[in-house]
């Protein structure tokens, strides 16, 4: 569950509550083996042209001008 929830875009905030764990460092840890993955993902987010991620938003119906 923890690492296909990170994987999913859970935040890890949600994942330690619903695991229990006391710190959400613990799961951080543990889970670290999901952490590349997560880093490509951030990575491929942030170059995404932002002028395209706009476009895409009002195609969508998401942004009024």
């Amino acid at each position: 569950m923890a690492r296909d929830g990170l994987l999913k875009g859970l935040h890890g905030k949600v994942v330690h509550t619903r695991l229990g764990h006391s710190q959400i460092s613990t799961t951080i840890d543990t889970y670290s083996d999901a952490l590349p993955e997560l880093d490509v993902m951030a990575a491929d987010l942030l170059d995404e042209d932002p002028a395209s991620a706009e476009d895409a938003e009002e195609e969508a119906g998401g942004a009024e001008s």
